[in-house]
């Protein structure tokens, strides 16, 4: 019996260390693959994939007038930093004598690249009739005459994240004309130059006598009307006149109060041109890339008299997110973007949303659609998406159109704004004839698809077949590697770094703690190859799940391969990081600065209330000290860096600068904890610091990036544009608060508990390292009975690890999903950590080992008052 006994050992050991064997080859071989297909895919196959050469460029000479905006409300100027300008040609002469009055201020190519020009020049105001007026309108408003009154239609132009105006050049010289394509001849140059000074031979789009909307089937007699040889004399003479917004290339999708604030001045610059170009019927053309579209519909929102009034009719959009923003961090883009989908109707406005396709780097096709809670109370559809894929091969069948366009292309690209100027002139004349916006969709999609409309088109099956075909014309890894190299990953990559600790710490750990009880050793190696290769697999488990139960968007079309290795790299860092960098840090300040990491208190008596007080006072102190020498260098930074005359010293630029400073210490409090612990070998407290880094990151830096621009004057001009949006939602919008109450909110719900999970969790650590020497210098009594108590301390913990691990599962459901409710994690999951880690310190503390002495000593008159012969009865 004793043999057998001995040979099933020998036979569970080999095969034990088999697994090992194989588990460790596994981790390596994967780790490997997955850094391979990584760096495959940002050098090669992702740069060959999104930068194709399927577009041909539009060219112009343009010249930017900067017009000046008006406050239509109280009619006084109200000062900004961003602008309003015209495009115009250097070529097109009936601008010719408003180059003078601009002077210096004209955006070309020679200013462009001369950052300190100097020269005289103003802004355009109304009286310089900048909109071309004819005469009797002019005169009658006392404007200036302009020598060629000959104005196009108005269409502007909205940049998107780091955009700039001067992407408009390419609408614009459509607008014009010359595009660089098309006018081979000198007379076909002469005689559009002459059309501009005549007028003969140019249209803006009204007047020019197609069906009514009182017609029976309007949209069939519209295209028996657009298709004919006098629609398309107009096509070819149709004339716009671009407008852009310059916003300094500022990045709207990094914090709500950037889109709120240039929705505001999207507003009074629709104003300003509706007044000086005396808008009509047709209204005015939008045109908006990327993000810019987010600025047009929260616009809408805050203003209904844009629509009321017939000011904006059409809308068009170039590789906007319009169902959501995938690579947006920040929780409050998230809340915007739930609320204007959730709002019923858009009014008799047309979207057409025209996305880049597969070969978009920064914007998935799928979140290019308006949601069709949207569509009006009929169901009729007001917006559609189409591929610019479909657009430009409506009547090619050329193979370099498979895939798309990248992000930036879409907005200077001649095939797809030949077809977008064409559209445009079909809205401005049915907008004209006062047809409805159901109607212009439907005469827009025609156009658009051209031969291949049929009635029935299905945006999400043309793209479901696209990425089909580029499975199968890719293969699978280099598709993968394709996936890898899209850069709206970023929010996923933080919530899967998070998510993969959760994981390892509260589902793997307690398994490794049990196979490690069982007599199974764990070795480091071992303990990491095990999680690089298990938590990835709990991720894709997770992602497999939720896909076949409810899943829609983007994430829905990544592979299961794609989501391994993100997953892996993600833990991959995180391994890096807990066994690498903090424990190399912590030796490298050990040695240079003389660092110690344990802590200059005496804790070998004190109790566990105590310690955690000692812990508070310690971080407030620096608290107390530090804080005005951080607002002093951030406010000497500013001083030095940025404008002197536009820093401001208010009420609202001191609670910034000292949010600023709390925070900063916070992070400086986590990091270092971070580094103390995995100084003491104590990972799993390590890997709740990390935790907490990450989260709090990812929470806070848009309103560190807010909280920088209350530092200055031009940050506070727009700060009541917060209130104005909100009471037009008329209810608290998720983490959208206000300005007054953001940076408060941010401290109460993520620094504060922060602060004291942090400060229990090292309590608990430094308890339980004097406990650990205790026990070292006792007897093996006392060392058993302390064992066998602390080792119950599951058994307490039990309400607030089922809390964790419930924390843990639903943050990992939606690690592919953006919500506003991601930041919930901090304050829930704070509370746990100082829960789980109190209940912890209580078997361990002097009161708890002093009752270990007892019972090991047999001295019970250390717990009871009364003698050691009392009945024990009583």
């Amino acid at each position: 019996m004793t043999l057998w006994r001995c040979r099933l050992a020998m036979k569970v050991n080999i095969m034990a260390a088999t697994i090992k064997l194989i588990l460790t080859i596994t981790a390596t071989t994967s780790c490997i693959t997955s850094i391979t297909l990584l760096i495959y895919g940002l050098t090669v196959a992702g740069p060959s994939f999104f930068n194709g050469q399927e577009c041909t460029m539009t060219y112009s000479q343009f010249q930017f007038l900067p017009l000046r905006v008006v406050n239509s409300s109280s009619g006084v100027v109200k000062e900004s930093r961003y602008r309003l300008l015209k495009f115009t040609d250097k070529r097109d002469p009936r601008h010719e004598h408003l180059y003078q009055v601009s002077g210096s201020m004209v955006e070309n190519s020679d200013s462009q690249n001369d950052a300190n020009r100097q020269g005289k020049g103003r802004l355009l105001e109304y009286t310089d009739n900048w909109c071309l007026l004819p005469q009797n309108i002019s005169q009658a408003k006392q404007w200036k005459k302009a020598p060629y009154p000959h104005r196009g239609h108005p269409v502007l132009y909205i940049p998107g994240h780091w955009g700039s105006f001067s992407q408009a050049r390419s609408i614009g010289a459509h607008g014009t004309r010359w595009t660089g394509h098309g006018l081979k001849s000198n007379k076909a140059l002469y005689d559009m130059y002459e059309s501009f000074q005549t007028g003969e031979g140019m249209n803006n789009g009204r007047n020019l006598g197609a069906p009514s909307s009182s017609s029976n089937d309007n949209e069939e007699m519209f295209m028996k009307w657009y298709q004919s040889s006098y629609s398309l004399m107009h096509l070819n003479g149709f004339v716009m006149d671009v407008y852009s917004l310059d916003f300094k290339e500022e990045g709207a999708a990094l914090h709500p109060s950037r889109l709120l604030r240039q929705a505001d001045f999207f507003t009074r610059s629709v104003e300003t041109l509706v007044e000086g170009c005396d808008v009509d019927n047709a209204g005015l053309t939008i045109v908006a890339h990327s993000i810019g579209a987010w600025v047009v519909r929260i616009a809408i929102k805050m203003h209904p008299r844009l629509i009321e009034n017939g000011w904006v009719k059409n809308v068009i959009t170039l590789a906007s997110p319009l169902r959501n923003v995938p690579y947006a961090v920040d929780a409050g883009i998230h809340d915007i973007a739930s609320h204007l989908n959730d709002v019923n109707g858009l009014g008799n406005v047309t979207f057409i949303s025209i996305s880049g396709g597969l070969r978009d780097e920064m914007i998935p096709p799928e979140v290019c659609q308006i949601p069709s809670t949207l569509h009006d109370a009929t169901n009729n559809a007001t917006s559609e998406a189409f591929l610019a894929t479909t657009t430009m091969g409506r009547n090619a069948k050329d193979t370099k159109y498979q895939y798309g366009m990248d992000h930036r292309a879409v907005v200077w690209c001649y095939d797809l704004l030949k077809v977008v100027r064409e559209v445009i002139f079909a809205l401005v004349v049915s907008s004209d004839q006062e047809m409805s916006s159901q109607s212009r969709l439907i005469i827009a999609r025609r156009i658009i698809l051209g031969k291949q409309f049929d009635g029935q088109f299905n945006f999400d099956d043309i793209v479901g077949r696209q990425r089909d075909e580029l499975l199968a014309d890719y293969g699978y890894f280099k598709t993968v590697a394709v996936q890898l190299a899209s850069p709206y990953h970023l929010n996923s990559l933080l919530k899967l770094a998070i998510s993969a600790i959760l994981l390892d710490l509260h589902i793997l750990v307690p398994l490794k703690h049990h196979y490690h009880r069982n007599g199974y050793g764990i070795t480091k190696l071992l303990d990491a190859a095990m999680t690089s290769v298990i938590v990835p697999l709990l991720l894709l488990t997770a992602f497999s799940i939720r896909r076949a139960v409810s899943c829609s968007g983007h994430e829905c079309q990544l592979l299961l391969g794609t989501v391994f290795i993100l997953a892996q790299l993600s833990v991959m860092v995180y391994l890096l990081t807990y066994l690498v960098v903090a424990p190399a840090t912590a030796a490298g300040l050990r040695r240079f600065f003389k660092w110690r990491t344990d802590a200059s208190f005496d804790y070998r008596r004190a109790p566990f209330g105590t310690i955690l007080l000692q812990y508070f006072y310690n971080q407030l102190r620096g608290l107390l000290f530090l804080s005005p020498l951080i607002v002093g260098g951030f406010y000497a930074t500013n001083h030095v860096f940025l404008d002197k005359s536009d820093l401001a010293w208010n009420m609202t630029s001191v609670a910034s600068y000292l949010f600023l400073s709390f925070l900063t210490l916070e992070l400086q409090f986590i990091i270092k904890t971070m580094i103390v612990l995995s100084d003491y070998s104590s990972r799993n407290e390590c890997s709740v610091a990390i935790i907490f880094l990450l989260a709090m990151v990812k929470s806070t830096h848009s309103t560190v990036i807010y909280a920088l621009s209350l530092l200055n004057e031009w940050g506070q001009i727009d700060s009541d544009v917060y209130n104005d949006f909100l009471a037009t939602t008329r209810s608290h919008v998720g983490s959208i608060l206000g300005h007054h109450n953001e940076l408060l909110i941010c401290v109460i719900t993520k620094i504060i508990p922060t602060f004291f999970a942090l400060n229990a969790v090292c309590t608990y650590t430094t308890m339980r390292l004097q406990f650990n020497r205790s026990c070292d210098n006792e007897n093996d009594e006392l060392t058993k009975i302390k064992g066998e108590t602390t080792s119950g301390q599951s058994e307490r913990c039990l309400v607030p690890g089922i809390a964790q691990c419930a924390i843990t599962w639903w943050y990992a459901w939606s690690v592919f999903t953006s919500y506003s409710q991601d930041d919930l994690l901090i304050p829930v999951y704070s509370t746990a950590v100082y829960v789980t880690y109190c209940l912890k310190c209580v078997p361990i503390s002097v009161a708890a080992m002093d009752i270990y002495s007892a019972v090991a000593n047999s001295d019970l008159t250390l717990c009871c008052s009364v003698a050691k012969d009392h009945n024990k009865k009583e």
